[in-house]
């Protein structure tokens, strides 16, 4: 049996900035390689994806 996840949009993936903050402590006290994880971090860190956050969840 496998899952399949189908019209997944990554740019509609948002995290609060609670947990953005917790991931970036994570990442600065861990040694091992996380250049894809900080790449994808520095695109859900900007101020349009938080704006787009606040909006989405005051509806």
């Amino acid at each position: 049996m496998t899952l399949q996840v189908i019209n997944f949009h990554p740019e509609r993936v948002m995290a609060h900035p609670r947990v953005l903050k917790w991931y970036r402590s994570v990442l600065d006290t861990d040694d091992s390689d996380h250049d894809s994880a900080e790449d994808l971090f520095d695109e859900m860190d900007n101020d349009e994806a938080i704006a787009a956050y606040y909006q989405a969840t005051r509806s």
